[in-house]
Formats: structure tokens, sequence, C-alpha cells
């Protein structure tokens, strides 16, 4: 429609041209109704194809028009000498765009059709062309001969544009089906190797050669608790800062020899800090050429507890093995030097330097035989007898004794802030007495019996979120918390993370097996404990212990030995 429009403006503006550099012709006028017509009927095509019509019906339709107004503007310039009989061609060539190709013999005989009998009407004189500028041949009057082969000419032209069109037409169509195959086969490629990469656990950044991350899956954000959309851009140096690019980048001989692998820290926007394992490879084209760099980091978190879990047990079961020739190999000596001991005490007469001297024995017996407990009852625990207990009773039970334990001079607040409405839970009443006696009493020590101590419990629901005092959200929990809080100086993260390692004190005289042994009971009641101190904040010991109602649970917690 809008070539159209082109083709006849020019025509319209080539006639006035004429008209004004030479005589007036009886061209202008029918020439000129052509022209409005054209315009006209362009306006009803516009307004018709906003009903969206059947556009192949509606474009044959137009095709039939144009060459009824290709004829008649042939007819005002000059007939068969007329040099607009090439918009016979447009109409020919365009046709073959939008219709089938058997449509376009049917457009070049229609064609042919009407300018032969424009042609014949013309040479029999029943109708006359116009004068017109626009007229090509010389003589006024032609020859039977010159008729002939003219419209031969012209209807050939037709026919050759036909067959060239139709060729055309179709080698572009198969072409175009072929683009459109091998569009959709990208498109589905392309889907699928994205479904691969995005359905990975394994979080996978791509950077140029600056360290700037030009792509990335959904487990990136999934590990990193990193907002959508907020990944492309930024260095990855940013996220693995653990890792050195300048170093990967200017060693590319480490990629070839597998030596790519990193471990480190990250913090994500949550507080929470994980492990992540890095392994990278440049990224290559198919000449081989490095254009950029591919990591792939997964959260070894749990992992890496697991090992340490796992290492933790083998230790176990290596103290485990000495504990009973230790007990055996150490107790009975220090039996027979204590009673020794006693007997030398009773029988003879001490001066004062002596009699010191004996009581340092004795009391260095006693603290060594106090080590060997301990140690015994760290590596070789007895076993767990589960009952239903009341928790809220037995820890004020504990720290009642504890209270009353307290040296003279103390100036301890002991506070407690319980749940209410929590249910008989299932645990190892001994064992968890001795949890908590051995936490309170750190705490108390800690704060060199100056201070508040505060015992907590909590119920922990699906979400993951402790509360208190909300009975409505009682069927939802799964575990029971309880904090053990002070106000003492705290400590550093040195300390913080070797707490529970055996035999590791910060103590005078502690043998550095309490903690040990309390972090023992909790695992074996399938339960864990953390820390949270800082210096100048105080402490806070949090037990997760899996929350059980009735004594159907005890057969579903396995026995700790």
């Amino acid at each position: 429609m809008l070539g159209r429009v082109i083709v006849i403006t020019f025509l319209w503006v080539v006639l006035v041209v004429l008209e004004l550099t030479g005589d007036p012709t009886p061209t202008r006028l029918p020439l000129t109704y052509v022209i409005l017509i054209t315009y006209v009927l362009t306006i009803l095509y516009a307004l018709v194809l906003r009903q969206q019509p059947d556009l192949e019906r509606f474009y044959r339709w137009q095709v039939w028009v144009d060459l009824l107004i290709e004829t008649a503007i042939v007819q005002s310039t000059g007939g068969l000498d007329s040099g607009f009989v090439f918009l016979y061609i447009l109409s020919i060539v365009t046709a073959s765009t939008a219709l089938p190709s058997r449509s376009i013999f049917g457009v070049a005989a229609t064609a042919s059709v009407l300018y032969s009998f424009l042609v014949y009407l013309d040479f029999m004189a029943i109708i006359h062309p116009l004068p017109s500028p626009f007229t090509l041949r010389a003589e006024a009057i032609p020859s039977g001969s010159y008729v002939l082969y003219a419209t031969l000419l012209r209807m050939t032209a037709f026919w050759v544009a036909a067959l060239l069109s139709r060729y055309l037409a179709e080698s572009l169509r198969q072409t175009g089906q072929v683009l459109q195959e091998q569009r959709a086969r990208l498109i589905g490629l392309r889907a699928f190797h994205e479904n691969v990469v995005n359905s990975m656990n394994s979080g996978l950044l791509i950077t140029d050669m600056s360290g700037r991350v030009v792509s990335s899956n959904h487990a990136v954000g999934r590990i990193l608790q990193l907002p959508p959309g907020g990944r492309q851009g930024w260095l990855a140096q940013e996220v693995l800062s653990f890792i050195d690019l300048d170093e990967i980048v200017m060693e590319t001989e480490a990629f070839d020899r597998g030596l790519n692998r990193a471990e480190g820290l990250f913090k994500r926007p949550d507080g929470k800090e994980i492990m992540l394992g890095v392994s990278s490879c440049p990224l290559r084209d198919d000449q081989g050429a490095v254009h950029g760099l591919i990591f792939n980091f997964q959260d070894i978190t749990a992992i890496r507890a697991m090992e340490a879990e796992i290492k933790r047990g083998e230790q176990l079961a290596a103290v485990g093995r000495l504990s009973a020739a230790i007990a055996h190999e150490i107790r009975n000596p220090l039996a027979s030097i204590s009673g020794s001991i006693q007997l030398l005490r009773a029988e003879l007469a001490l001066d004062e330097s002596n009699q010191r001297l004996m009581d340092i024995i004795a009391h260095e017996i006693e603290r060594l035989n106090t080590i060997i407990t301990d140690f015994l009852a760290y590596a070789r625990p007895r076993p767990l007898q589960y009952d239903e207990v009341d928790i809220h009773k037995l820890i004020a039970g504990t720290l009642h004794l504890l209270c009353k334990g307290l040296p003279e001079g103390s100036a301890v607040a002991i506070r407690t802030e319980f749940v209410s409405r929590v249910p008989p839970i299932v645990v190892d009443p001994q064992g968890l007495r001795q949890v908590i006696w051995n936490l309170c009493l750190n705490a108390v020590q800690a704060m060199h019996y100056q201070g508040t101590l505060t015992v907590c419990t909590a119920l922990q629901p699906v979400s993951n979120q402790p509360y208190r005092g909300n009975t409505q959200l009682l069927t939802a929990a799964r575990e029971l918390i309880i904090d053990v809080l002070d106000t003492g100086p705290g400590m550093p993260l040195e300390v913080k993370e070797k707490i529970f390692e055996p035999f590791y004190s910060t103590k005078n005289g502690g043998t550095g097996l309490g903690l040990a042994t309390v972090d023992r009971i909790i695992y074996n009641h399938k339960g864990k404990i953390e820390v949270d101190s800082q210096l100048g904040h105080g402490t806070t010991m949090r037990i997760h212990l899996p929350l059980l109602c009735t004594t159907a649970g005890i057969a579903s917690i396995p026995g700790g030995e």
C-alpha cells in the first residue's frame, strides 16, 4: 500500500512538472482521475486492514484492482507505447511475495490479457489513446507487425518476470523455512543449555579477563543469598575474595594441570558464614584463545562439618581404646601412692615444712584422680537412660544446687525466662543435668562470680525462628532451645573455635574436658550446641534438643555410647 502511494505520487509529480514546462495536453485530466481513485482506494484498503481480514484474499483483490488501475494509466499515457507498461511487472513481482506460486502466473496471464485487449482496441481504433508526453513511439500510425512485435515483447517480459519472481519467491520461502527451523533448533538448544546450567546445584560464574561477571546461573543467588538480577556486572573478587584472579590469569598452565581448586569463607547478607569450594577453568573459543574464566563453586559447609564430626568420632574412638588401659595403669598406682602417703602422715612426726610437702602430694594425687575421672567420663560415657522429664524443673533444681554451692562473697544474680506449656521431653536426666551444671558453672566462673546468669527456654517452630510464650504454635515446634547467657567479658574468636576440644582450657587448673563432655552428651541426644560470644558483650551457649512429647519417641533416638 505504501509502495502504491509512492509510485502514484511520483507519477503525479512528473505529470505536474511536464504540464508546467510545456503545453497542456488532454492526458492530465484522465490521469488525474486515476491518481485520485488510487488514493481513495488506498484509504479504503487501510480501513479494511484494521478489521484483520483474510490477508491472502485481501491482497489478491488488491492485485486485481491494481492491474485495472495500471491498465487505465497505460491508456491515459499513450496506450501501446506508454512508458508505464512496467507497472504490470511491479504487480507481478509484488504478488510473488504474498500469494502462492500458482497465483503468480494468474497475475501474469491477467496482465497479458488486459494489455493485449487494450492494444487490440487501440489498433482497431475502437478506443483512441490520449496524446501524452509519456508516449515512446516515434511514428503516429503503427503498423500491424509493429503492434504484434511490441505486444509479444511486453507479454514475454510479463512471463519472464513471473518465472523469475516465482523462482526467487520459492527460494526465499525455502530459505525462510530453513532459517525458521534453524532458529527453532537454536532456541531449543539454548533453552536446553540454560535449563542444564540453571538446574545445577553448584554455582556457576562466567567472567571476562578482568574478573567482571558476565553470566551466572540460579544456584549463585540461592547459595550466596543474592537478590535476583544483581549478579551481572560485579567483580567475582567481591564474592571469591580468597582467590587471586591475577595469579589465575597469569598461570594458565595451572589449568591444564588441574591446580585450580580453592576453599574460603563467604559471609552472606543474612550474616551467616559459609564455606565455599571453588574450581576454575579458562573460557576458550574454538581456536583455543582464552576470553574469560569459569568458576564453579559449592557450599561445602555441611561437608566440612561432617568431616569434622567424622574426625572427632575417630579421635573419640582412639581415646576410648586407651581409656581402659589408662584407668588401670594410672589409677592403681595412684591408689597405692595415696594409701602410702596416708600411712606415712599417720606414723611419722613431720615438721611444718614436710607436712606442707605431704599436703601438696595428697592434693595433686586428688587432682590427678579427678582428671582421670573426667577423662573416662568423656571417652567412655555411660549408656544414656532416656526418660520423660519436666525440663523446667530439671533446670530449676540444677540452678538451686549451683546457688547453694557458690563461695561466700559471690554477687551472682540468677534469672530464668521459661516458655510456657513446654511438654515433657525425652532426655537422659543425669546427662542433661550435667550439661546445665557445667555450662552454668563455667558462666559463673567466667564472670568471676560477679554478674547476671540467665537461663532461657524457647520452642523452635517450622519457620526456624525461636519464639517464647506463643502457645498457639506449640504443635508446629520441632526443637527445644535452652540458652545460657552471662554478662562476662566474652571470648575471642580463636578461643570460641576450640572450647569444645578435649584438654583445651583457659582456666587455671582446668582439665579442658567439661565442655567436651557437654558437647558429647548433646551430640548423643541428636542435638547440637552453639556459641555466640564477643569480647565485652558476654557469652551465650545455645542448646538445640529434639522435641519428643511422648515416650513413643524414645525408640526413635539411638542411644549414644
